[in-house]
């Protein structure tokens, strides 16, 4: 799966989810030399240093299951409050 991310303060990039859980993601994202893990807290995604990341845009393959990863309210773009 591709994606586009954002931490709440920092720029858009585009990312490869290389596993994903209910409340755990491993993504290799653009420019980084590290991969970065993301938890769920109350319905959104945090940064291991605790920043919220919003998930801009995915693109899944076929038979994939995503709505785990990209709850509604945050595919509807109520991510920032």
């Amino acid at each position: 799966m591709l994606m586009s991310i954002q931490p709440e303060m920092g720029a858009r990039c585009e990312a490869v989810v290389l596993a994903a859980g209910k409340d755990r993601m491993r993504l290799a994202a653009v420019g980084e030399h590290d991969t970065i893990e993301l938890t769920m807290v109350a319905g959104q995604w945090f940064d291991e240093g605790g920043r919220r990341i919003a998930i801009d845009a995915m693109v899944a393959l076929d038979g994939m299951e995503y709505s785990h990863i990209c709850p509604r309210a945050i595919a509807a773009g109520a991510f920032w409050d």
